[in-house]
């Protein structure tokens, strides 16, 4: 096993993973952010688990809060995509902004949610370590490479891949593109497999910090960049990585929440997200509106 993997686990064990990360697994009792003011007047409230932390929805709420002159806010409740959907069932959010679709179809057709809309698109990534210990190669597609990390992995007593194992959208991605490759590492108790139940950022921090390989998304990624080091992208581009987000209402949507929607669906707000980070990114854009699909 390697030394400093060693050190890193038994300061995890010792401490706690990761101090201040949430646990993906709990469902959030208050909201993670609020946006506009007065704070105590909230008359919208979203769910999202990934694109809160990179800053999208607090540039959306405070781009329609000015153009509305709102006199009250918008709140954000940080959640994995089933919990959210569960947090709009239960009314706690008036809207879900969920990358499962099927998820949300069910909830269309059970009757408890209500206008399934495309807001934006975000793209997976399979990154890992510079050292490159899978001898993943160039050009190397998601199977192939997936393949490779298992192998190495199999070879070794130490973690190599970071699970995020918590049924998020990121997990679920996860794990139908190793069905793809006719492995399950989930079912069973490889040590090469790390699970480890945090949010997009954490957990992609954490893979760079350990040297894993993991999947993260594109707005993580780019979002995170200047907070990691020693980690490449192996993977990413085409259909298969594709991950879109839409947005679903509860059943009895108020007027504000309603107006939210179209604003989300304006021309207005899908180019604020077609741009949203290549003033900070180098030119590159988080996501793509729902318009497009793949990002440039």
């Amino acid at each position: 096993m390697k030394p400093y993997f060693i050190v890193s686990m038994l300061i995890c064990f010792l401490t706690g993973p990761l101090l201040a990360a949430d646990d993906t697994r709990e469902v959030s009792m208050v909201p993670k952010e609020i946006y506009g003011s007065p704070s105590d007047n909230i008359r919208i409230r979203l769910g999202n688990g990934g694109a809160g932390p990179t800053g999208l929805l607090k540039a959306l709420a405070d781009d329609y809060l000015t153009e509305k002159s709102a006199t009250y806010s918008i709140a954000w409740y940080q959640d994995v995509s089933p919990k959210t959907l569960e947090q709009l069932k239960k009314g706690v959010i008036d809207i879900a902004l969920v990358d499962e679709k099927n998820q949300g179809d069910q909830a269309v057709a059970d009757g408890w949610a209500t206008h399934p809309t495309p807001i934006f698109n975000d793209q997976f990534l399979i990154i890992g370590p510079i050292s490159n210990p899978a001898s993943i190669a160039t050009g190397d597609t998601t199977e192939p490479c997936l393949r490779k990390i298992a192998q190495r992995g199999n070879l070794e007593s130490y973690p190599l891949f970071l699970s995020r194992d918590d049924q998020s959208a990121t997990n679920v991605k996860e794990q139908s593109l190793w069905t793809l490759t006719g492995l399950s590492p989930w079912t069973s108790t490889a040590n090469w497999y790390f699970r480890f139940h945090v949010f997009p950022k954490d957990a992609l921090i954490r893979a760079a910090g350990d040297g894993l390989y993991t999947i993260t998304d594109r707005g993580t990624w780019l979002s995170t960049r200047a907070e990691i080091s020693n980690c490449r992208i192996y993977v990413e581009g085409g259909e298969q990585l594709l991950n879109p987000c839409f947005a679903l209402l509860g059943a009895h949507p108020t007027e504000e929440t309603m107006e939210f929607l179209t604003y989300l669906t304006s021309i207005r707000a899908q180019h604020l997200i077609s741009e949203f980070g290549k003033n900070t990114y180098q030119g590159d854009a988080l996501f793509t509106s729902a318009q497009l699909g793949l990002p440039d």
